[in-house]
C-alpha cells in the first residue's frame, strides 16, 4: 500500500460546483467507487479505527491496526489488510462481514480495470435491463468471464459482484 501512495498520485479533482474532491471517483456503472489521497487516509479511518464523535476520538478495540479503508462505495468501505503478503483487499456493504474481493491492491486495480473496460467500452455505461429496474445478466456473465481472466476464484468474483452491484 506504502508503494502504491508513494508512486502514484490521485489528483485532487474541481468538480462543476467548484468543490475540491480529495480523491478517485469510479463509476461503476450503477454507483461511485472513491478511493482516497494520502492525505485523506486518517479521515477515512473514522467510524471504523478511531470512533467517538468529536476528537479525540477512540481507537476501537475490535479493529485490527493493519487494516486500512482506502476506499468506499456508497459509503460501504473498501479496507486493506497490510498485515498480509500483497496486502489483501476486503469490502463489505451494509453490516454484512468484509469479504475478500482482491488477493493484493495490484490486483483490486485490475478488477477496476476491467469493471471500466466491460462497463465502458463494450457496454457503454448501459448495464441495466430494458425495464431498468435490474442489472442485465448478460452485462453480469461478460463481467464475470473478463474478471475470470485475471481471477481463478469463483467465489472472489461473486464477491465482487456482491459488493459493486448488490446481488
Amino acid at each position: 500500500m506504502k508503494f502504491f501512495y508513494d508512486n502514484c498520485t490521485l489528483k485532487k479533482a474541481i468538480l462543476e460546483d467548484s468543490s475540491i474532491q480529495n480523491g478517485v471517483s469510479i463509476d461503476t456503472g450503477t454507483s461511485i467507487a472513491y478511493i482516497s489521497t494520502p492525505e485523506m487516509l486518517y479521515k477515512r479511518q473514522l467510524g471504523f479505527r478511531w470512533v467517538g464523535v468529536k476528537e479525540p476520538y477512540r481507537e476501537d478495540d475490535s479493529w485490527e491496526r493493519a487494516w486500512v479503508v482506502i476506499a468506499d462505495r456508497n459509503e460501504d468501505p473498501i479496507m486493506v489488510d497490510t498485515s498480509k503478503p500483497g496486502s489483501p483487499v476486503l469490502a463489505r456493504y451494509e453490516m454484512n462481514d468484509f469479504t475478500i474481493i482482491a488477493k493484493s491492491l495490484a490486483e483490486f486495480f485490475e478488477v477496476l480495470s476491467i469493471v471500466i473496460e466491460v462497463t465502458y467500452k463494450k457496454y457503454h455505461g448501459e448495464i441495466m435491463n430494458d425495464d431498468g429496474f435490474e442489472i442485465s445478466e448478460k452485462f453480469l456473465d461478460d463481467l464475470r468471464i473478463a474478471l475470470g481472466t485475471i481471477l481463478d476464484d469463483d467465489t472472489q468474483i461473486e464477491n465482487i459482484l456482491d459488493y459493486l452491484y448488490e446481488l
